[in-house]
């Protein structure tokens, strides 16, 4: 940064610990073939929010861990996807902006998906 009094500061909402893990699992015979299973996690660690400038600091977010899961099944052509994201509904922020602007993350969520191929 060309701000001094930026220098060997932390960055806005950039944790200083942080990671993503998923598993899928794909049934390969029997009745079941076609069907898939998928669980993963994400984990946020605390960090800063806020204008680097300001007088009195930076506000702290907390850290948070949140779970995911999908259900898979592939049909002739068509491939269908249910997914849940956040499936035990953790409140948690996203960012803070500045003392007018909090995004809390997203609540819990179902997202259906069907792919034709040709």
């Amino acid at each position: 940064s060309s701000t001094a009094s930026l220098l060997n500061t932390d960055l806005i909402s950039a944790p200083r610990w942080g990671g993503n893990l998923w598993a899928r699992y794909n049934v390969p015979q029997g009745v079941l073939r076609s069907v898939g299973l998928g669980f993963g996690t994400t984990y946020v660690g605390e960090r800063f929010g806020g204008d680097a400038t300001r007088i009195n600091g930076y506000p702290l977010i907390p850290g948070y861990l949140r779970y995911d899961a999908s259900f898979y099944y592939k049909w002739r052509q068509y491939s269908f996807s249910l997914s849940a994201k956040n499936v035990l509904d953790t409140k948690y922020m996203q960012t803070i902006s500045n003392s007018l602007q909090a995004y809390p993350g997203y609540p819990r969520n179902l997202t259906l998906t069907v792919d034709y191929h040709f």
